[in-house]
């Protein structure tokens, strides 16, 4: 007996039972194959439009953005902020440089210096600093002077280390000079010093 054959035989109601499972079978299998899909197309196409028009609007905002930031760039060498470091050009560097304004500030406030050298460069953050060891010979008043100087000096110029000697006797009314060994550093953008490659 062939299955034809054998559902034909079963009741009516259990042929219409089964027949109600085929038909729902079948709809699921055309929704699985057919209608999924095309839902998952849908969506991501619409997933691709969105993320394509929010990316469209921000380059559109970058775009609008670019003159402004073209002149930002193009005025940066000109912000105050850089004279406050040192930059080596023409063969020079940055801790000879911080050396001759140490020994002007010394000559120019009657400080006689008795030997200048170079202490070791170290990167500080984004910054370089280069320092000089100085050894000289300057009363109170002329110390006090030289200090205002440093502070008052543009490129920066900081005291990180100050020993004084004083002698072992002098007069009550005397203001005797003080032999002193100063640590002065000074700072230099390196690479992100807008300036560079534009001269001295």
């Amino acid at each position: 007996m062939t299955l034809t054959e054998r559902i034909a035989a079963l009741p009516l109601a259990l042929r219409r039972v089964i027949a109600s499972c085929l038909l729902l079978a079948a709809v699921l299998a055309v929704w699985g194959f057919v209608a999924v899909p095309l839902h998952w197309i849908v969506t991501s196409q619409d997933d691709w439009r969105s993320a394509a028009r929010t990316e469209l609007a921000r380059a559109r905002g970058w775009a609008a953005r670019l003159p402004e930031a073209r002149a930002n760039v193009a005025g940066l060498s000109s912000r105050p902020v850089w004279k406050y470091f040192y930059r080596a050009g023409q063969g020079e560097d940055a801790g000879a440089l911080i050396q001759g304004d140490v020994r002007t500030l010394c000559d120019g406030n009657g400080i006689a210096v008795q030997s200048v050298t170079t202490l070791p460069a170290e990167n500080v953050g984004r910054l370089r600093k280069f320092g000089a060891r100085v050894s000289l010979s300057a009363n109170a008043e002329q110390l006090a002077k030289l200090v205002a100087a440093l502070r008052q000096h543009t490129p920066y110029l900081r005291l990180e280390r100050l020993t004084a000697s004083s002698p072992q006797t002098q007069q009550a009314d005397q203001n005797a000079p003080i032999t002193l060994i100063a640590d002065i550093a000074g700072y230099s953008a390196g690479a992100g010093d807008p300036r560079a490659g534009h001269g001295t």
